[in-house]
């Protein structure tokens, strides 16, 4: 069984050419899908993916 692929809120911000404040945005309204590692908060592949 093979892990989905998680990302930092500075790894998302990079790929879609955007700050970490409007990642973050993106997560407040809903637009992606987040995990908790420990207090660390990621961004499934997949909800990236939904997004583009």
């Amino acid at each position: 069984m093979s892990e989905e692929r998680l990302y930092t809120i500075k790894e998302c911000a990079a790929m879609l050419k955007v700050s970490t404040d409007t990642i973050r945005r993106m997560i407040r309204r809903g637009e992606l899908e987040t995990t908790r590692v420990g207090v660390q908060i990621r961004i499934r592949a997949s909800s990236l993916e939904k997004y583009l």
